[in-house]
């Protein structure tokens, strides 16, 4: 049967389509691992992925291997939550819903305002967290509240990430329109990967008012170790832009010892502290406490690893680990070294919102210790490569190496090292697989595959056919961009016999003269080859080298003559040299000037050389010396002549060395010499009438002064006078030393040689010593000046009055303060021998008053001890009234004059009535408010709500009129309600806690519109009769029970203490 002929084709096809296709490694993200179902990684393959310690994964957790050689769906990722604790903020916060139950780390969805955070009912709430960096955002993990008493669900979620503090300007990461489950977590992902340091949630649409609420939120990043690659991992184990801090906060200690725990554990005290990190260490020391984890007190300090050395003027700080500081954050008035004995160490004040103060090293305090992560995790891997490992531990500073499979290219370097902070480093290499196919074909020629394949790598080559030569390289390989290289030719090369050349002959290396042949020339007899002596056939049928040619034979290259020159430039056989020197040498006479090239290429004569022309030492001078200029005696150089003491030179005082080796001129003479007598100034006297040259003037003082200088005044042979000449000095002995508590009189008016002086003591004291001394020749009064013994007046107390003028020995002064300042010290002091005073001076101590105790829900005005006759007042938070004195006085004995005051809640009582209306309120204290309704036929003239304002009185009460009251435009409305103070926050809070209300009285509404259809006729009825009872009965007064509504939720402010309202069950609550 003719079908039967297709049963071969049939089978083949079906074999190929049963043939396993291949997909190659998947590749993994970073911190993760996968396992297959087979080895073979082929069609049916399964890949299954898991992450390391910490991480959690996000995407499909297993892959498939497809028919058509790839894997299913994307890969995951793991990640770890970066939104712990950091700040958040919210659109609004029901009581007790904070925005920071958002991310505290609580997943419990069973404790509604405790746990969870909750909006208020508002067009588009947005919940934010502010993740003090900006990080990869792959998704959240969103907890419901499963106890909130909304009516309506959560749902029409929006995930927006980015870099603006404004949320909805944020990028869209993921939207999530059906109803949020509170009873199941919720997982969504990002479309693709946002970066961003905002990540918000928004609910509702701006159609409707909605509430959004969950009670925890779970922010995913893969940027981030987990605390367990931390050396040290606790409970209040942290990681901040991949560093690891642990907090120490149920121990404290000093300073040293803090530090040396962190170091035993391969770390440090917290250094390098960036704005971002110190937010991140505010707000988990703020949760902390909002957790009751950490007490909080007034006291708290934490140590952080900064320092300084004592003294430094001006302070320098300097990191633990000598790292310098560029940014600070103390807090106001710090740093101040309150302590004199060196606050040099610094911690973070929890008095002072976490911010910087110095301290002393010695003090206790908790600390927190700052680590690297000891592992780097699981590196990534792309598709289509591996990663081997020589240990598995993958510690800081290891690395890894990356393969790409056969046929395939590396992208990127093939080594990646462990980092410092846990990371890798560079980027992982990605393989892309290249087949080059069949290599550029080459017309007569061949190919040959070395690996017997075309992909990556592959080597193939080239072998031309017949006598034809291969031009270009013989082997290709495939690359990045296909076969490497430009193909090469087969053509027929034939560069024909070597050229001949005079005096030489060529010769065939390789026998041919075809491509890459090669031919060699060498000279004959005294020729010598001037060129390449090879030569080989190029592509283009020509010789590659010039052709070279023979030249005589030369003898060698003359060395240079030093000091002249060689004249001649040909060395050929049989030429001439001639050698001449500079000016100021000659040759010297062992070797000719002219030397011949002879026929064994050697110099007839060794080279000649310049002798330098010397003239010789010049001949001596009597009575005089010479000296040689530039160190010698050849030609142009010079000798300069000088004559003894007592002689003066005639002739040339400097002689040259000529080209006649003799020095020029003839040799000067010295003879001697003599000075007119000098010149004498006032008081001196001349003592020699020697004046030849050579000889010392010599100068003497009349009587009453003395020769100051040295004897050196000297004739010079020229006839003057040279060098310093003495002078006569006055003797004075100068002004008498003084006496403390004395004087001396003079016995002339000079104090010269002779000069005599006498002293006497002031009253109250004694002399003692020599009461008259006298100048003498050596300048100086003949003995020291008596001594005049006293105590002197008493050095001057601050504050303090001194009783006594007698300063004598064994006198005494008394010592009292004055008001206001309390004596420390002895009040009595002596005057004793040798003249000091019995004892150290006392101290006058202004005395202060201690703060008193601050009121409960006050403060004081004061914040140190006061000063006597200074006060201190005391003021209460708002919604309390000051009980006693607002002000207290400190008394001259440190005392205050009175017992402080105390703060009460104010209260304004009951709300006044409104006549022909109805009133109702919710406590009577600050804050509380009251609403007024009018009955049928009456119209409320004001505000419908007042307030108790923290005067202790109601706002102005709205009157019910029979005339309605004239409509004001907006804004004269809002002008006038601000006018008359109506707290804006609570009124919207109202509007707020009261819409939910206001929808279920309007459906009841709509309800009963029937009914009252049906009863209108009856109740028209009944209106006639009463009307003329009603009219009489409008004028007289209503009495009302007031009335809270039940439903009415009220929203004090947070230091408002609200009292039980009580209801009249016969109200209208649809009154309010």
């Amino acid at each position: 049967m003719p079908w039967i002929i297709f049963i071969p084709v049939l089978i083949s096809i079906f074999i190929d389509n049963c043939r396993a296709s291949y997909c190659g490694f998947p590749g993994t993200p970073a911190n993760s691992r996968v396992e297959f179902s087979t080895e073979s990684l082929t069609t049916g393959t399964f890949a299954v992925y898991s992450c390391d310690d910490g991480y959690r994964l996000l995407g499909a957790r297993s892959r498939y291997c497809l028919d058509e050689g790839r894997w299913s769906g994307s890969q995951p990722v793991c990640v770890v939550n970066v939104a712990l604790n950091k700040p958040v903020n919210s659109s609004s916060a029901q009581p007790g819903g904070l925005a920071e139950h958002g991310n505290d780390g609580n997943v419990d969805n069973r404790h509604r305002k405790q746990f969870c955070m909750e909006t208020e009912r508002e067009a588009l709430p947005w919940w934010r967290v502010d993740l003090l960096a900006s990080y990869e955002v792959y998704g959240v993990l969103i907890h419901g509240n499963a106890d909130s008493d909304t009516t309506e669900q959560v749902s029409n979620l929006q995930i927006r990430v980015g870099n603006s503090t404004n949320p909805a300007e944020n990028k869209l990461c993921a939207w999530l329109p059906d109803v949020l489950d509170p009873n199941s977590p919720k997982e969504i992902l990002c479309a693709v990967p946002v970066r961003g340091r905002y990540v918000s949630i928004h609910a509702g649409s701006p159609e409707s008012a909605s509430i959004l609420t969950f009670c925890e939120a779970q922010v995913f990043s893969s940027q981030e170790p987990p605390t367990s690659r931390c050396p040290v991992h606790s409970a209040q184990t942290y990681v901040f832009q991949r560093q690891c801090y642990d907090l120490h906060i149920e121990a404290k200690t000093g300073v040293t010892r803090a530090t040396k725990n962190c170091q035993d554990n391969g770390g440090n005290l917290v250094t390098r502290v960036t704005p971002f990190l110190q937010q991140f260490m505010t707000e988990t020391f703020r949760r902390l406490e909002m957790s009751k984890v950490l007490p909080r007190t007034s006291a708290t300090a934490v140590w952080i690893g900064m320092t300084r050395s004592p003294g430094n003027q001006p302070w320098t700080w300097r990191w633990s680990n000598n790292g310098t500081v560029n940014d600070t954050f103390w807090a106001d008035g710090q740093p101040n070294e309150f302590d004199a004995r060196g606050q040099v160490c610094v911690a973070l004040a929890s008095e002072l919102d976490y911010k910087w103060k110095d301290l002393l090293c010695s003090e206790d305090a908790n600390w927190i210790c700052q680590y690297d992560p000891v592992t780097c995790g699981s590196p990534d891997v792309r598709s289509n490569s591996s990663v081997s490992a020589k240990s598995t531990a993958l510690k800081v500073g290891d690395f890894v190496d990356y393969h790409c499979e056969l046929g395939s290219q590396m992208l990127g370097s093939s080594n990646r090292t462990c980092l410092r902070d846990g990371s890798w480093a560079p980027e992982a290499p990605g393989c892309r697989y290249v087949d080059c196919g069949e290599p550029p074909k080459v017309r007569d020629s061949v190919q040959f595959f070395l690996q017997q394949r075309t992909t990556f790598g592959a080597e193939a080559e080239y072998a031309c056919v017949g006598n034809l030569s291969l031009i270009g390289n013989s082997r290709t390989q495939c690359g990045g961009t296909g076969w490497s290289g430009v193909p090469p030719e087969c053509r027929y090369v034939n560069c024909g016999f070597l050229p001949p050349i005079s005096y030489g002959a060529a010769l065939l290396i390789d026998s041919g003269t075809f491509y890459k042949a090669r031919g060699r020339y060498e000279c004959v007899g005294n020729y010598t080859l001037i060129g390449s002596a090879m030569l080989t056939c190029a592509e283009d049928s020509l010789w590659n080298n010039t052709i070279p040619y023979c030249r005589l034979k030369e003898c060698p290259l003359p060395a240079a003559l030093l000091n002249g020159n060689i004249l001649g430039g040909n060395y050929s056989l049989g030429q001439e040299l001639t050698y001449v020197c500079n000016e100021g040498f000659y040759l010297t006479k062992d070797f000719p000037s002219v030397r011949l090239c002879q026929m064994d290429q050697h110099w007839s004569t060794d080279p000649p050389s310049c002798i330098p022309i010397d003239c010789g030492m010049p001949e001596g001078l009597p009575n005089g010396t010479f000296s040689l200029l530039n160190e010698g005696t050849t030609y142009n150089k010079s000798v300069l002549y000088g004559c003894e003491s007592n002689f003066a030179l005639v002739g040339d005082q400097q002689r040259f060395c000529t080209l006649s080796a003799t020095w020029s001129g003839s040799t000067p003479k010295c003879v001697v010499a003599y000075c007119s007598a000098p010149e004498l100034q006032e008081n001196e006297l001349l003592t020699t009438k020697n004046f030849s040259v050579g000889s010392t003037a010599l100068i003497g003082c009349q009587t009453g002064y003395r020769v100051q200088g040295y004897q050196n005044y000297t004739c010079h042979p020229d006839g003057y006078w040279i060098g310093s000449r003495p002078f006569c000095h006055f003797l004075d002995c100068g002004k008498p030393p003084a006496v403390k508590d004395g004087t001396y009189r003079a016995g002339g008016p000079q104090s010269g040689l002779g000069s005599i002086v006498t002293y006497s003591c002031d009253t109250n004291t004694t002399l003692f010593g020599d009461p008259v001394i006298y100048c003498t020749e050596q300048e100086i009064w003949s003995g020291y000046p008596p001594t005049c013994v006293g105590c002197g007046e008493p050095e001057l107390i601050n504050k303090a009055l001194v009783k006594g003028n007698d300063y004598s020995i064994n006198s005494t002064v008394d010592y009292t303060c004055e008001p206001g300042y309390r004596l420390e010290g002895p009040s009595r002091r002596t005057c004793l021998l040798p003249g000091n005073w019995s004892s150290p001076s006392p101290v006058c101590q202004e005395i202060f008053c201690p703060l008193p105790a601050a009121p409960v829900n006050g403060s004081l005005t004061a914040r140190k001890p006061v000063k006597i006759g200074s006060s201190v007042g005391f003021l209460c938070n708002a919604g309390n009234a000051l009980q006693g004195r607002p002000s207290l006085i400190c008394k001259i004995d440190g005392s205050w004059d009175g017992a402080p005051p105390s703060c009460r809640f104010v209260y304004c009582g009951k709300p006044p009535e409104a006549r022909y209306g109805r009133t109702g309120y919710n406590g009577t204290v600050y804050g509380s408010f009251a609403k007024y309704t009018c009955k049928d036929s009456y119209f409320l003239h004001g505000r419908a709500e007042i307030f108790c304002t923290e005067t202790g009185k109601w706002e102005a009460a709205p009157e019910c009129k029979t005339t309605p009251p004239e409509e004001k435009p907006p804004a004269l409305l809002q002008d006038d309600e601000a006018a008359n103070g109506i707290p804006r926050r609570a009124a919207e809070n109202l509007t707020a806690s009261n819409s939910g209300s206001s929808q279920l009285g309007m459906g009841i509404g709509i309800a009963i519109a029937c009914l009252l259809v049906v009863l209108c006729f009856a109740g028209s009825v009944i209106w006639i009769r009463l009307r003329g009872r009603k009219a009489h009965s409008a004028d007289l007064p209503v009495t009302r029970t007031t009335y809270v509504d039940p439903n009415f939720t009220f929203k004090p402010k947070a230091h408002v203490q609200v009292t039980k309202a009580y209801v009249n069950d016969a109200f209208d609550s649809t009154a309010l």
